[in-house]
């Protein structure tokens, strides 16, 4: 008969259930059809996109905030698209504020101070054993914007005079 048997098994399995009527052929058609809408459902959701101009997940919670009906996202923008109610993005250039790249080689530069024992790397006993050595604090960090280069240099005070190379 060139029925696979797990087709073979369903039918003889709802045959049981069902009594006589177990094998004929069902309908192609699901009987709840979630995304279709009534055309009432269908006119309001058209009128309120028109009004408001809302999309698809605005539309529908103010549905289910302001008048209690229940449609999905998916549902309100497939009759969107249908009636081609939507609109397209465009797509937007993002500009830098400043072209690095134009400027002369290590003509522009970004200084950073760090407090060295601020970090959380040191234990107590390490930030101690730093202190009583006379280690340096602070850690001043050059970077040219141009070629990311780093220039890094260490101080005992946090002060312009020490900030200068």
């Amino acid at each position: 008969m060139s029925t696979h048997r797990c087709i073979v098994r369903k039918r003889v399995l709802r045959y049981r259930e069902k009594g006589e009527r177990g094998l004929e052929s069902l309908p192609p058609i699901p009987k709840s059809q979630p995304t279709r809408l009534d055309p009432q459902l269908e006119r309001l959701v058209l009128l309120l996109s028109d009004s408001s101009g809302f999309g698809p997940k605005r539309l529908h919670y103010w549905l289910k905030r302001n008048l209690r009906i229940e449609i999905s996202i998916s549902t309100t923008a497939k009759y969107l698209n249908k009636h081609r109610k939507t609109r397209k993005h465009l797509k937007r250039e993002h500009h830098n504020s400043f072209d690095w790249k134009s400027l002369p080689l290590f003509s522009a530069l970004q200084m950073d101070t760090k407090e060295i024992l601020d970090s959380k790397v040191f234990t107590q006993e390490e930030k101690w054993l730093y202190e009583r050595l006379g280690l340096p604090l602070y850690q001043f960090t050059a970077i040219f914007p141009g070629t990311r280069a780093r220039l890094i240099s260490f101080s005992l005070q946090n002060t312009l005079k020490f900030s200068l190379f």
